[in-house]
């Protein structure tokens, strides 16, 4: 995986992020080991944080400076940084997520990516990227816009093209339509569904929604009662 640090970062929160979620229950010291390769020098950290998606607390880092031109390094670091540290996930838990970025303008490689918590167990999936970005995403607590298209037909476009566009487009208004066509609409929850569709609809134009598994997971279970739903026979 190529990660490439900000260019024009003008606060500290807008570095671009390649993140996954991690067990909830993970404890301190934690232990990494990650293959890379730099074009300049910049530094590379690694940041075991409680959080959903942004905003940080809680954060433990490792960092290592990388020699621009030197090839791949097997490297293996350990938490340095973290004040009170990795503090408990409470109840309800709070999420937890590892998170790798660059400071410095240059591009590192990143191969072989392992994470491991207090007890030795392993913390990450896919680490090798064998199976593309499976259990990874891109985040960024403060610049949204390289990972943000703030717009969910923009963004289904840029990532499916035009058929995935069309897609999109025909399930929504046949979804609207079969909700609003008797006797489907005489269903309790055919208002709901509808309403539901709408408010997708209506943030869309101006937000992504579709850059989260959760978030496109909700949305195509609503997708798919509205088109299946039946008003059942009196």
């Amino acid at each position: 995986m190529r990660i490439g640090g900000e260019r024009h970062a003008t606060g500290s929160g807008e570095v671009l992020r390649l993140t996954q979620r991690i067990a909830s229950d993970a404890a301190m010291p934690f232990h990494f080991r990650v293959r890379a390769r730099a074009d300049k020098d910049v530094r590379l950290y690694l940041r075991p944080c409680r959080k959903h998606l942004l905003y940080a607390e809680d954060c433990v880092t490792a960092a290592v400076d990388l020699k621009g031109g030197s090839g791949w390094q097997d490297l293996e670091l350990k938490q340095w940084t973290g004040g009170e540290g990795f503090a408990r996930p409470g109840w309800p838990p709070r999420p937890a997520s590892l998170s790798i970025h660059v400071d410095g303008r240059g591009q590192v490689d990143v191969d072989d990516v392992q994470a491991f918590d207090g007890q030795l167990r392993p913390l990450l999936r896919n680490g090798d990227f064998e199976r593309g970005v499976d259990y990874w995403f891109f985040s960024s607590d403060r610049d949204h816009l390289p990972w943000h298209a703030k717009n969910i037909f923009v963004h289904s476009y840029v990532e499916q093209g035009l058929f995935g566009l069309a897609t999109l487009v025909l399930a929504l208004l046949a979804a609207a339509a079969h909700l609003l066509r008797a006797p489907t609409r005489l269903h309790p929850l055919a208002p709901v569904l509808l309403a539901s569709l709408a408010g997708i609809t209506t943030v869309g134009l101006v937000d992504s929604l579709l850059d989260m598994p959760r978030i496109t997971l909700m949305i195509m279970l609503v997708l798919w009662l509205s088109l299946s739903l039946r008003q059942p026979s009196q």
